[in-house]
């Protein structure tokens, strides 16, 4: 009972649209505008600077809450944070928006990994800075960022659960990250390098 409790209150969580809500607040669907996505990068590429920060750190937020919540109840923190792999599968594919929201789940991961392991997440997104400001493009970086968090989980003196649950989320992250960029080729030739460039860069761009 207690996984289905967990599972069902982080995917309510996580389904919460704050992108989706910060445009329609404007009169807008970024849905259908910039990259399509209900994420903070489409959210500062329609809307501004402001409403971004403000995105981020709500579909940060939302993938603490569900942990927190649960833990405050009793829950063990192993079950407890199984609502926050829930939680980014909500964001991902939300309830309210008839499971199309576009997301990737970048901040709502970050929010679950944060909570989880703050250590091995701070060193992870030092690597993700740097780079970040050394390409001058975070698309790689954050794949780098994705696959550093469960050898990082391994090399500190973490729990051996909290691997699992860093394994998974990196492997949902790459799973959404693929799936979305195979959505910009429909009806079009697909080798083996084009889907390799998909998963590093999320782009055929």
């Amino acid at each position: 009972m207690q996984y289905f409790l967990a599972i069902t209150i982080g995917y309510i969580f996580g389904s919460i649209s704050f992108g989706y809500i910060a445009g329609k607040i404007t009169g807008r669907d970024i849905r259908k505008e910039g990259y399509q996505r209900i994420g903070a990068s489409n959210v500062y590429e329609t809307l501004g600077f402001v409403p971004a920060v403000v995105v981020f750190f709500a579909d940060f937020l939302k993938g603490i809450a569900p942990i927190f919540i649960l833990t405050k109840l009793g829950f063990l923190e192993p079950v407890a944070s199984i609502a926050g792999i829930s939680a980014i599968i909500g964001h991902n594919f939300p309830v309210f928006l008839g499971f199309k929201g576009e997301g990737r789940g970048v901040a709502t991961s970050g929010g679950v990994l944060f909570y989880i392991l703050p250590l091995e997440t701070m060193c992870g997104v030092a690597v993700l800075t740097f780079l970040t400001i050394v390409l001058k493009n975070s698309a790689l970086p954050t794949f780098i960022f994705i696959c550093m968090m469960p050898v990082l989980t391994l090399i500190f003196p973490e729990p051996i659960w909290t691997f699992g649950i860093s394994l998974s989320i990196s492997a949902l992250l790459l799973a959404t990250r693929l799936l979305g960029g195979l959505s910009q080729i429909r009806g079009r030739a697909v080798d083996g390098k084009t889907v390799f460039r998909l998963i590093l860069f999320d782009s055929l761009q």
